[in-house]
């Protein structure tokens, strides 16, 4: 079985869930528990989810906290549509 193969097999199988860290363990939801036993290995990808990203847009955070680039230069309106 070659490695592409055997990822679209597993992602076949692959749910996606959010959970809270309760005392260092992530419980699995009740209805994807009857897809692990007991004992089996599973694979497992921390990505930490804060509150104000789920809610806020890129866009409205980037207007709250504006990145700033070393020598750039505001562009006016004419300016940017005219590229």
């Amino acid at each position: 079985m070659t490695f592409r193969q055997k990822s679209t097999k597993e992602m076949e199988h692959s749910v996606k869930f959010e959970a809270k860290v309760k005392q260092g363990m992530i419980g699995i939801p009740e209805e994807y528990k009857h897809q692990v036993e007991e004992g089996s290995k599973v694979m497992v990808i921390i990505n930490p989810v804060d509150e104000e990203s789920k809610t806020t847009r890129l866009m409205d955070k980037l207007a709250n906290h504006p990145i700033s680039v070393k020598g750039g230069k505001k562009l006016t309106r004419e300016e940017i549509h005219e590229r």
